[in-house]
């Protein structure tokens, strides 16, 4: 606990952690653990919060920033959100787990969400989405699996202008779409292999009054609910 920051650089060692900030300075720590567990982080407005591990990373407590603050937690391992991730007004957040054994996990109650920000996640093979990503004013929103499937199983989106990209880059990766994804701009959407819509009572869905653009090597069954204003 601080009110000027936290500058925790060096080789630190810890299995879990917890920080509260509370006027002004950067909450930093740069950690080696198999895994870290983050319990909760909470940040004065205008300040940033990011953590790096050396290892798996989980989260079970909430991570949030006041107004401005930026979030960045990156991990050598799986990233496992497991609890809310809330930039204030135009923090940004950017979610990563490096490595080509590496996924980006969200669970339920793991939303991630920024108030007019960008969204940024990253995993060197696989994502999937459990839980909300975005609000209304949430700014442009990219996911990217590197290796492996992208699958969205809870609502994605904005309904500002910000672009949405969703990418699975492998040659047999494929994006499972099974909740709604929804931009009030340009959405993109790119498989190495298959795009699918799926989900319960055809929950997998995308909706923009602009253009989807869809690139994959193995087809695209986009079958749901769709609201676009164009295709290509």
């Amino acid at each position: 606990q601080s009110s000027a920051g936290q500058t925790l650089s060096d080789a630190n060692a810890v299995g879990s952690f917890t920080a509260t900030n509370t006027a002004s300075g950067a909450i930093n720590l740069v950690n080696t653990a198999a895994p870290l567990t983050i319990t909760g982080i909470t940040q004065t407005p205008g300040a940033a919060v990011t953590v790096n591990n050396t290892g798996a990373l989980t989260t079970s407590g909430a991570i949030s920033t006041g107004s401005g603050g930026n979030i960045s937690l990156t991990a050598s391992g799986t990233e496992t959100i497991g609890a809310a991730v809330s930039a204030g007004g135009a923090g940004t957040v950017s979610l990563t787990a490096n490595g080509g054994t590496s996924d980006l996990v969200t669970n339920t109650g793991g939303t991630i969400g920024s108030g007019s920000g960008q969204i940024t996640l990253l995993a060197g093979r696989a994502i999937t989405l459990g839980d909300t990503v975005g609000a209304s004013g949430t700014s442009a929103i990219t996911a990217t699996a590197s290796a492996g499937a992208l699958t969205v199983n809870a609502a994605l989106g904005n309904s500002g202008s910000g672009a949405v990209s969703l990418t699975a880059t492998g040659a047999t990766s494929d994006e499972l779409i099974n909740a709604a994804v929804s931009g009030g701009g340009a959405i993109g959407v790119t498989a190495g292999h298959a795009i699918t819509e799926g989900g319960t009572l055809g929950a997998g869905l995308v909706s923009t009054p602009g253009l989807l653009t869809t690139q994959s090597s193995a087809g695209q069954t986009l079958s749901d609910a769709n609201a676009v204003g164009s295709f290509t």
